[in-house]
């Protein structure tokens, strides 16, 4: 008899659980997201929340000529700003409206390489800004996508790897950067290579 009790009991609050899932089931649909039985967020704690979430972060680049460069969101993409003392004020470098990846400074001081794509579109190019007239030069070749920029110690010649649509093969080129013809192949490649450094006299790479 208590048997059948408990049975009838543990019936009794399955019914009731299963009912009460079923009221308060919600599903809602935004795009890609389905959320299931969430409560929405009152506006106040979105709100509150934004002052933790809504930050600007930034990110050393490298080390130049009385300074470093780092990579920082000022506007809604990130940009190389230079700071040139302890707990000093940056000062931004580059002004685009895609993000830019970064800095690697000239070893010679006289200026930085960059990498950005156009729209989104992933074909990274690289640039070379000199510092002293703030003039822009691109060295690689359009509808190539370009990274891992190493420099020879002297700073006269800077290696990467490049990449074509369809092409599961990288190739690692070189050039002065700031003189675009001077742009060379200097190893085909079989798989994903990409430099690494210079030998001191800028003879070999790995």
């Amino acid at each position: 008899m208590r048997m059948k009790s408990l049975v009838g009991a543990a019936a009794l609050v399955i019914g009731l659980a299963g009912t009460a899932i079923a009221e308060t089931d919600e599903r809602i649909t935004e795009g890609n997201l389905v959320k299931e039985n969430i409560p929405e967020i009152p506006d106040e704690i979105s709100e509150r929340l934004r002052q933790y979430s809504n930050f600007r972060g930034h990110g050393f680049s490298d080390w130049t000529e009385g300074g470093i460069f780092i990579s920082t969101r000022f506007g809604e993409v990130g940009q190389v700003h230079k700071v040139t003392m302890p707990l000093g004020a940056r000062r931004q470098v580059t002004f685009y409206d895609e993000p830019v990846g970064g800095a690697s400074s000239d070893p010679d001081g006289d200026g930085f390489v960059f990498a950005k794509d156009t729209g989104g579109d992933e074909f990274f190019q690289g640039f070379y800004f000199d510092s002293e007239t703030g003039e822009v030069t691109q060295f690689t070749e359009p509808g190539t996508r370009n990274g891992a920029i190493a420099w020879t110690d002297d700073g006269e010649q800077v290696a990467w790897y490049r990449s074509t649509a369809g092409d599961p093969n990288w190739d690692i080129l070189m050039a002065d950067p700031e003189d675009p013809s001077s742009l060379r192949v200097v190893h085909e490649g079989e798989g994903a290579l990409y430099p690494v450094d210079f030998s001191a006299d800028g003879k070999k790479l790995a």
